[in-house]
């Protein structure tokens, strides 16, 4: 293997696939697809400001959580749907940064799975170098074949067929749990090592954040936690 006897995230779903026989492959290609739209983002993302067409919309607005969006929201938002339109495994997608539910264009098969996400969760801490990542949600149609209906993503979380977030990276899990990493050399996705930070991040004792802290507190809240 390329990547030293560690199996990419390709491979590890090409395994799991020959696992079980009578499983279409429309999972993994969705699952494909999101790693594409992840990967993406991490490039924008690296980029920040510089990235092309980092400072559109020109004029601020505020999504459905009353937030207000930052460009690379938009972008970001831009590419989950662009990747995972096309490919005829979902019938609807809904997003953090779209009031209602996406209609797939006319052109494109509707499939059997609902997608939910949002596209980069904690873009406001995008200008204090703070990590933001993806969060995404996958859910079987009620109605495959058709477009979906806003009612068919209001259903339990014991209904998903797979979840994940994607911070840098991008941990897919079934029962046994096996994260995947983004190699930032070469663009795949290899399993994450264990109690690695992510692009040589350390998280500080939170007795160092307290006392560093402190003197801009002034009382208040406690302090907020962050993976960053």
């Amino acid at each position: 293997m390329p990547t030293g006897g560690r199996p990419t995230l390709t491979q590890f779903l090409i395994e799991e696939r020959r696992r079980h026989p009578n499983a279409t492959g429309e999972l993994n290609a969705l699952i494909t697809d999101l790693s594409l739209a992840c990967k993406a983002i991490a490039k924008r993302v690296a980029f920040g400001a510089l990235a092309p067409n980092a400072t559109v919309p020109t004029a601020p607005a505020v999504n459905v959580q009353g937030e207000e969006q930052k460009p690379l929201d938009v972008l970001s938002n831009q590419m989950f749907l662009r990747a995972n339109e096309w490919g005829g495994h979902v019938a609807g997608m809904v997003s953090e940064e779209m009031e209602e539910a996406y209609t797939l264009p006319p052109q494109y098969p509707r499939g059997k799975y609902l997608l939910l996400f949002d596209p980069l969760d904690g873009s406001s801490n995008i200008d204090v170098n703070v990590s933001v990542g993806s969060i995404f949600s996958i859910l079987r149609a009620p109605h495959p074949g058709q477009d979906a209906r806003p009612e068919d993503f209001l259903q339990p979380g014991t209904q998903q067929i797979g979840a994940g977030y994607a911070i840098r990276i991008i941990p897919a899990r079934d029962g046994r749990g096996c994260p995947f990493r983004r190699d930032g050399r070469g663009g795949r996705f290899g399993p994450s090592r264990g109690g690695a930070a992510p692009h040589g991040r350390a998280a500080l004792p939170h007795v160092v954040l307290a006392e560093r802290a402190a003197p801009f507190r002034g009382g208040g809240d406690p302090l907020r936690h962050n993976g960053g």
